[in-house]
């Protein structure tokens, strides 16, 4: 799932965002299943100095941004460093019902461009966030609130990138990424009867702990004018840790190949053939094909027929 409050990333960060509808799982890989939002931030080499922004308004906004964009050696850097907060909107329409969806995050971004040689070059991405989303109580007709029920929120993400150029036509990379999501949801609270009575108090919590690791090997080849291909391996662990669910603990391992080709035809036709295979330790082996065909009308015009499956496999 992706907690869209808790990404450690601003706004101004972002390069562009490609929306692709449809099963995708030959191109993004495992649960890509009815569309894959893709969000791309802007490269270390594509600024340089320092902005500073500060924004306040109504429902409470205050948001702050330091960038520092610049290089060292060989190496450029983006670094940010923010604070988002708003009171959301705490109550409906009515003006009375309390929502408690305020936010108060801290995060920070950094990412780097290193080129080695003419042929190697190495990214690095990490980001942290903590912060605090307000949670609205759900059960007052059950439970008398003794405190709140708010979310407390920790993300912390690595990733390494290492490009290796064996030519103009034939290229490699190596990628790592990793994702640690914890929250903590602690509260006091009163078991009621059904004339408000209390019958008994206690502690209760949903916290969790969930961690992505993983390794990805891809190989393009440019053959000629016509045809290119993609080709690759990944394997990624999950892991959950929490009291409340899955009995303490569980762990899951998915294991993927993949591969792609395309082919030009003609000024207007390009052939699109993929194909992933994965073998997921919960839930089992599955074969997700993907054949597109587009159709040049125009420069500003393309028809695209597409045929792709997908497998949705639940996260832990």
């Amino acid at each position: 799932r992706v907690e869209w409050t808790d990404i450690p990333l601003a706004i101004e960060d972002i390069e562009r965002i490609e929306i692709i509808r449809g099963p995708n799982s030959a191109t993004y890989g495992a649960n890509s299943y009815l569309g894959t939002i893709n969000i791309l931030t802007k490269h270390p080499q594509d600024s340089q100095g320092i902005i500073l922004k500060v924004r306040s308004g109504s429902q409470n906004v205050s948001d702050h941004y330091l960038n520092y964009s610049g290089t060292m050696g060989n190496t450029s850097v983006r670094w940010t460093v923010a604070h988002k907060k708003d009171s959301g909107f705490d109550t409906f329409s009515n003006g009375i019902t309390e929502n408690r969806d305020s936010l108060d995050s801290r995060f920070t971004m950094l990412r780097t461009f290193t080129q080695l040689n003419s042929q190697t070059s190495m990214e690095w991405q990490a980001g942290f966030k903590t912060g605090t989303n307000f949670q609205r109580q759900l059960h007052t007709k059950e439970l008398n609130y003794n405190t709140e029920e708010d979310i407390d929120a920790q993300d912390t993400f690595i990733w390494h990138k290492l490009n290796y150029e064996f030519s103009d036509s034939q290229f490699s990379h190596l990628q790592v990424y990793s994702h640690s999501f914890i929250r903590t949801q602690e509260w006091n609270a009163c078991l009621l009867d059904d004339n408000r009575g209390v019958l008994f108090c206690g502690d209760l919590n949903k916290n969790l702990d969930e961690q992505k690791s993983e390794i990805e090997f891809q190989h393009t080849s440019i053959w000629n004018k016509q045809i290119r291909t993609v080709v690759g391996l990944r394997s990624r662990l999950d892991e959950f840790r929490s009291e409340t669910y899955n009995g303490g603990n569980s762990d899951n391992l998915n294991d993927s190949i993949f591969g792609n080709m395309e082919y030009k035809f003609g000024q207007r036709y390009t052939a699109n053939l993929g194909a992933m295979y994965e073998d997921d330790e919960i839930n089992g082996n599955f074969f997700s094909p993907r054949v597109a065909i587009n159709i040049a009308l125009t420069p500003l015009q393309t028809l695209r027929f597409i045929y792709s499956e997908a497998i949705l496999a639940p996260d832990l």
